[in-house]
């Protein structure tokens, strides 16, 4: 039996607030983005994302290995915010997996790597993976679903706006319950 308060819908029946998040308004401010990411980053890439995800609201964290920067193939740096022991994907309302070819082979060299992946899939939330990101997704349970609902991926692109627009509208939708 499941338990909490009763809210009604328009029609005048009641619902339980367990499911009610099918009815709420949807929007993108407050949300937040855990992005996937080693040394060897496409720093393009992930800036363009990262401009468009906060230009909507949402809020973004870095999660790595280890804490402290990470390093892009060109050279430039981000702040690591959680690593895999402080942060899951639980904490998070989506999961983005940048591309780079070198941090996607570390990515998938790690167990928790595709662990977050995974449970963020289970859990329906939004996830969106770029270029050869795309790779980590096709070797956890999503598999062969890359075209599930929430999951949003771009390959062979260095122009994000199309698949940003598709990740934010994901985003909104909080979760996709119908995977």
């Amino acid at each position: 039996m499941l338990s909490g308060s009763l809210i009604g819908d328009q029609s005048g029946s009641d619902i339980h607030d367990h499911v009610a998040q099918i009815f709420v308004d949807i929007r993108t401010q407050t949300r937040k983005v855990g992005i996937l990411a080693e040394n060897g980053f496409n720093f393009t890439e992930i800036d363009q994302i990262m401009q468009a995800l906060k230009k909507a609201g949402v809020k973004c964290e870095i999660v790595s290995r280890n804490l402290g920067k990470i390093t892009s193939a060109d050279g430039q740096q981000l702040d690591v915010m959680r690593n895999y022991h402080t942060g899951s994907s639980v904490i998070y309302d989506a999961v983005y997996v940048t591309g780079g070819r070198q941090c996607v082979d570390t990515l998938l060299s790690q167990k928790e790597s595709k662990h977050f992946v995974n449970e963020a899939f289970k859990h329906a939330k939004a996830i969106g993976a770029t270029n050869e990101g795309i790779d980590l997704l096709a070797a956890s349970e999503i598999g062969d679903a890359p075209f599930a609902a929430g999951v949003v991926t771009i390959r062979n692109a260095t122009d994000f706006n199309n698949f940003n627009q598709k990740f934010i509208e994901a985003i909104a939708q909080h979760r996709h319950w119908d995977r």
